[in-house]
């Protein structure tokens, strides 16, 4: 049977209930895998039942009381009862009784008399299913049977080891041989008890006489995916049970190889309970009793009890019936606590109210202890107020002085601060004037190449003259040939003169129009020429002139923008880092969601310990100033939506531990001036995260640029980079470094709040850039208007030209038309000189095309010296802008020479001030040792006394005094009138109400427990009737399937509710006389077989892989033992991983046997047999 279905059924039984060891688990195991073998229906069970049991909620004490109110038995309910108690007559009653009860049995009807159709197709169902599994094979079972049985000094054998088949075996031997001492043998390896084999009361009887002890050894295979702990047995366990002839012994469980893995009870019953192996069922290991008891049981009642047993739901009725028991006892112990609660709650409402009535005396004391542990430390506090008196001046006067030497130091810095803007300017005219001498020279270059392309220009142009000579000598000539042909053309008749005449007349104008519109071509192109010259001047002019309009402009808003945001700041510093940032804080303020409250903007808790490093800071802290802390993802998602509401996208939000951790040893020494070194910072949680964002710890701080690249390549110790006062950026080592400029803060100062100087310069930055705007936009619309001019003027020549050029071509035609027109008309002379006027017109025309080619190459030179000039223009733009630099920083310089010196009168003047305040601040001091002496004596004195000091001195010591009178004198007289103290009263009040307390909560605890045991053990009854209904519809079934093989019929007839098991067969001769036998009717041969029948029908409702059964056919005859061996042998073979051992006195010689059969005979009965092979 697969113990795959095994375990899916038996999860329905492991429940409530108390257990009764692995053997319970076992037969729970027995009846669940046979319902999961034959029964694919769901048992009906109650869902409002199985709800309440997963619920798990309380009940009160009116649902219990209901619940107490039911009263049938569950014992009745399983119609075991019943069957038990008649069994127990009828085996208890004499010879005639018995008799008496076997004739009532035939009279009493023993199936129920309706059957459900659900009944009647599930035992439809189970006959299809009975003769399908008898039509196929059987499979060898991997593991769980047994392979091997050493036995040595065990009941009558010295030594004995018998090896057994996975399907089928027969031990054969004569009587007395010892072959019932093999399944006593497997018997007592797994686990089972001495008195279940029927073979002694007790282990030491089975060793042999005359033997210190006895040793069994039983080999299990283990194969397969189900295998027991491969990985720690192997293919097969070895269980070894070691008797000693005085009593006890013990057990060895070993691997294949030997090894023994474990030595406990509780391995072998796990090793069972995963094979199903069922040792003390009756039903799978069938003693020579157990057999001929169950083979000669005549009575119905006994049939049934055994039935029950073997299928183990009588160990599961016995366990409802302890359950029950159990729930009656908790019913008892409930009703005995509601009868004490009612004088447990009048107790401690009676402790209450004495408690009340004393409260006030209680208050009273607590209040005195209090004023006698204040009263010595308020004689502390009172001179503590003077200490601090004398503190909070000296702290004040402190506070003075580091302003003064805060002035003083804002003296120094402002005096240095000159220095450094002094510097700056003599270092930015220095560089004007190199920038400006870079550029002369750049713009020599381009001269020289400008100088070129205008001398290559030139030469196109002397080509071009020279082009034109030639052409005006080829007209001459063409003119002089007309002259003479004209005149050869008078000589001629002077009847054709006058039409020569006008030929010729046509002919001049034309070539006089031609020539006019040559010239016209000429001159046209020329001045194309200078008007697109001076449009690209003018037009790169216009550009340069636009982009320092839109600097202008730039600057005029980014002027205005930072003096909104400077006025803003001075009326509320949070102004400086956003224009939304109050907005945003109070909207945090609001909030009430926060698991912790954010902290920021991180500048608001920074300050400069020297403000000469401020601009330095707010470049390289940058956008971090602006930023909030908090410590969760809950907080920061709540903060984003606070920024989207208030509009404040440009927050940044640091998330980080507020944990403390230790970060000075990555300082770098004391010498070296860092970020952390100069920034007071208040919030420890915002120097972490600027610590982690920024590495404030190791960035150190110079005056110069060079000092940085020096600090640098002397690779001090956790030195990550440094930044200098002119705003660079200096990292690398001692290979090098690299120098980075800084970008300055355009914005109000986020680390000083002192924002007048740079608003003036912010509004004298916008008044000079809009007065530098306006020049630029009158400049702008001039060289715009005069731009529009020339692109005027160069449009029209462009429209011109083309229609000269049509003009031009269309008087070559008219030439060429009238010459051949003369042509015609001429003598041979006149022919020759006309071909002479033709080749110098020819001549003229390759003279036109080279113009034309020196044209393009004019044009070509033109668009290649445009840039030049363009370039050039532009360097001299900037050129005049480094000289308005350098005329610009004269005033500049004039005024920071002028502010120095007022800083060093300011200098002056507060060193003076320093000396006078020390002065002050020692006098003071000497007034605090003083009083402090004084404190401490006043602290040793209530130290004394042994009392905590209270966090709360609200008065004087002398108001304590008169308080701790007046309450001693209050109590005293209250506990006179009393006559109890408020310490007993107290403890009666706790004591009672928790008694109380904890019955109320016991009971409801009780009730719910009640109210759940009913209802599982409900559910469990019902599905123990539904598995013992499936059970012996299946084996029913199966008795009439194996009846048949000899050709029999019959039934099992169960009756659940009488407690009876009956028999019908119908033989060959009862078939004739068309009746059922009663199986007293029948020969001992067909009992017998009948038996048998019953059994292997039986034998399918057990999930154990091993069946055993000594001496099965003891009352048979041959021919029936014949067919009941070939039956069992069948029913073996289509068994799917069981193992049979049957055990006979009888040979099998005439039986066919086959290859899942294996014969095992033992000698005769000679006691000194050795290992026995089968």
């Amino acid at each position: 049977m697969s113990r795959k279905r095994l375990s899916a059924a038996s999860d329905s039984e492991s429940e409530a209930g108390p257990s009764s060891g692995p053997s319970t688990k076992r037969a729970r195991t027995s009846a669940t895998s046979a319902f999961s073998t034959i029964a694919p229906r769901r048992p009906p069970s109650s869902s409002a039942e199985e709800d309440e049991m997963k619920s798990g909620s309380e009940v009160s004490m009116d649902e219990y009381e209901e619940e107490e109110e039911e009263d049938e038995p569950v014992a009745r309910r399983n119609g075991v009862a019943n069957g038990k108690q008649r069994a127990s007559r009828q085996a208890t009653g004499d010879g005639d009784d018995a008799d008496e009860g076997a004739d009532s049995d035939e009279d009493e009807p023993l199936e129920e008399a309706e059957r459900s159709q659900d009944d009647i197709e599930l035992e439809r169902d189970i006959a299809e299913e009975i003769q399908a599994s008898h039509r196929t094979p059987g499979n060898v079972a991997e593991m769980g049977v047994i392979e091997k049985v050493d036995v040595t000094n065990f009941m009558c054998h010295n030594r004995l080891t018998i090896r057994l088949g996975p399907q089928i075996n027969f031990v054969i031997g004569h009587n007395g041989s010892g072959k019932s001492a093999i399944l006593t043998a497997i018997t007592i390896a797994l686990g089972g008890k001495a008195t279940s084999t029927d073979r002694g009361k007790s282990l030491k009887s089975f060793v042999k006489e005359g033997k210190a002890g006895a040793l069994v050894e039983l080999t299990l295979k283990n194969r397969g995916s189900e295998a027991f702990k491969p990985e720690l047995y192997g293919k097969s366990i070895t269980i070894e049970r070691r008797i000693n002839a005085d009593g006890g012994g013990g057990w060895k469980i070993k691997s294949d190889t030997g090894r023994v893995v474990s030595t406990k009870r509780d391995e072998l019953n796990a090793i069972c309970d995963h094979s199903n192996i069922q040792v003390d069922n009756p039903m799978n290991v069938l003693s020579q009793d157990n057999a001929r008891q169950f083979l000669s049981a005549s009575h119905a009642a006994e049939k049934y009890q055994f039935f029950l047993r073997g299928t183990q739901l009588t160990q599961l009725a016995n366990e409802y019936e302890v359950v029950k028991t159990n729930i009656a006892k908790i019913r008892s112990v409930v009703e005995r606590k509601k009868q004490v609660l009612p004088d447990l709650e009048t107790r401690a409402r009676e402790a209450t109210a004495r408690y009340d009535t004393i409260q006030k005396r209680r208050e009273q004391a607590e209040k005195l202890e209090t004023y006698r542990s204040t009263y010595v430390w308020a004689q502390v506090a009172a001179k503590e107020d003077e200490l601090e008196a004398v503190v909070s001046t000296i702290v004040k006067a402190e506070d003075k002085l580091k302003k003064q030497e805060s002035k003083l130091a804002e003296a120094e810095a402002n005096e240095a601060k000159e220095n450094e803007i002094l510097s700056a300017l003599d270092v930015r005219i220095n560089e004007a004037r190199a920038r400006d001498t870079g550029l002369k020279d750049e713009m020599d270059a381009l001269k020289e190449q400008s100088k070129k392309a205008k001398d290559k220009q030139r030469d196109i142009m002397a080509h071009e003259g020279q082009l034109s000579s030639q052409f005006t000598r080829q007209r001459s000539t063409v003119e002089d040939l007309q002259t003479r042909i004209d005149d050869e053309a008078t000589r001629m008749s002077d009847g054709n003169r006058a039409k020569r005449q006008a030929l010729e007349a046509q002919q001049q104008q034309a070539i006089a129009d031609r020539k006019a519109l040559e010239r016209k071509q000429v001159e046209l192109g020329e001045e194309l020429y200078k008007i697109e010259r001076d449009l690209a001047g003018v037009t790169a002019r216009e550009r340069e002139t636009a982009a320092g309009r839109d600097r202008l402009r730039t600057r005029v808003a980014e002027a205005q923008t930072l003096q909104d945001r400077l006025r803003s700041a001075r009326g509320n510093r949070l102004a400086a880092y956003g224009p939304n940032i109050p907005q945003l804080m109070q909207s945090i303020e609001r909030e009430k969601g926060w698991r912790q409250k954010p902290v920021g903007p991180i500048g608001v808790h920074l300050k400069l310990k020297d403000m000469e490093w401020a601009p330095v800071l707010e470049s390289v802290i940058g956008n971090t100033l602006n930023a909030f802390c908090v410590t969760n993802h809950h907080d920061r998602r709540l903060l984003e939506n606070h920024k989207r509401r208030t509009n404040n996208p440009f927050v940044s939000i640091l998330t980080g531990s507020d944990e403390p951790f230790d970060f000075s040893h990555g300082e770098p020494p004391e010498d070296i001036a860092t970020i952390l070194r100069v920034l007071d910072i208040d919030n420890d949680f915002v120097m972490r995260q600027l610590v982690n964002a920024v590495h404030i710890e190791r960035a150190a701080l110079v005056p110069r640029r060079v000092d940085g690249d020096t600090l640098m390549r002397a690779r001090r110790p956790n030195v990550q980079f440094a930044f200098s006062k002119d705003m660079y950026r200096i990292s690398g080592g001692d290979q090098g470094s690299a120098t980075q400029t800084l970008n300055p803060h355009k914005g109000p100062p986020r680390l000083s709040s002192d924002v007048t100087a740079q608003l003036a310069q912010a509004q004298e930055e916008q008044r000079q850039a809009g007065e530098e705007l306006q020049a630029a936009d009158a400049a702008l619309r001039s060289i715009g208007e005069e731009r529009r001019a020339l692109q005027d003027a160069a449009q029209k020549i462009k429209r011109e030209l083309p229609q000269i050029k049509k003009q031009i071509n269309a008087r070559v035609d008219d030439e060429a038309r009238l010459a051949e027109d003369m042509r015609e008309d001429e003598p041979m002379n006149v022919a020759a000189l006309e071909e002479a006027k033709q080749e110098a017109n020819d001549q003229m025309e390759t003279i036109k095309r080279q113009f034309e080619e020196v044209q393009r190459e004019k044009e070509k030179s033109i668009e290649e010296l445009r840039p030049l000039t363009e370039k050039l223009d532009a360097l001299k733009a900037q050129s005049r802008e480094y000289r308005d630099t350098l005329e610009a920083g004269k005033a500049p310089m004039l005024e920071a020479i002028k502010r120095r010196l007022t800083a060093q009168t300011h200098n002056t003047h507060w060193k003076t001030e320093i000396a006078e305040q020390k002065k002050k601040i020692a006098k003071l001091q000497e007034q605090s040792t003083e009083v402090q002496e004084k404190l401490d004596e006043f602290t040793t004195s209530a130290e004394a006394f042994e009392a905590e000091r209270p966090d709360d001195i609200s008065h004087q010591p002398e108001w304590y005094s008169r308080q701790i009178i007046a309450i001693e004198k209050q109590l005293a007289e209250a506990e006179r009138l009393e006559g109890q103290s408020v310490e007993d009263i107290v403890a009666e009040v706790t004591a009672s109400s928790k008694a109380f307390m904890n019955a109320k909560t016991e009971l409801a605890g009780f009730a719910s427990a009640i109210k759940h045991l009913d209802a599982a053990l409900n559910t469990r009854l019902s599905k123990w009737h539904y598995f013992r209904k499936n059970i012996a519809l299946r084996a029913k079934g199966q008795f009439t399937y194996h009846l048949s093989n000899r050709g029999y019929t019959g039934s099992l007839d169960f009756n659940h509710e009488a407690g009876k098991l009956r028999l019908r067969v119908q033989t060959e001769d009862s078939a004739k006389q068309q009746r059922d036998k009663d199986p007293k009717s029948l020969s001992g041969g067909e009992k017998s077989f009948s038996t048998i029948c019953l059994l292997l029908a039986l034998w399918e409702a057990i999930g154990c892989p091993i069946r055993c059964l000594d001496e099965f056919d003891v009352f048979m005859d041959a021919v029936n033992r014949r067919i009941s061996s070939k039956m069992i042998i069948d029913a073996a073979k289509t068994a799917q991983g069981v193992q049979y051992i049957l055990i006979t006195p009888q040979s099998m010689a005439n039986l066919t046997l086959g290859n899942a059969v294996r014969v095992h005979k033992l000698a005769d009965p000679e006691r000194n047999q050795g290992t026995l092979q089968g």
